[in-house]
């Protein structure tokens, strides 16, 4: 019984730390935490795979626990908790309880969570 009482506790709190979830274009949901971008790629970290290198474009909505930053080539900084690719390479974000908006090209994202 302790056993199990140890491992719901283990799961339980690696559910708190990977609160973010990236829902791929092919459906499949994924569980973890957005660590960085690097080209057209985002690096998420997971529990059950360490920290796996995502093709941005595969992506179809992030939702996180915390903002992200993002970082366009023209060095505007958009943080958001929610966002949503589109077609034609648009992306936008959205506040909680708000619409989609701010769109912007995903080829223009220089970073996702700068280095301060």
């Amino acid at each position: 019984m302790r056993v199990i009482i140890f491992l719901l506790l283990l799961v339980m709190s690696h559910s708190i730390v990977y609160a973010d979830t990236l829902i791929m274009k092919d459906g499949s949901i994924l569980k973890g935490q957005v660590e960085s971008q690097e080209g057209k790629s985002i690096f998420f970290k997971t529990f059950y795979a360490g920290t796996i290198k995502i093709k941005w474009d595969q992506v179809s909505k992030l939702e996180t626990e915390q903002p992200v930053k993002i970082m366009l080539v023209t060095d505007e900084v958009i943080e958001s908790r929610y966002i949503n690719n589109i077609e034609n390479g648009i992306s936008q974000i959205k506040k909680e309880g708000e619409e989609w908006k701010t769109a912007f090209k995903t080829d223009n994202v220089a970073y996702i969570n700068p280095d301060p």
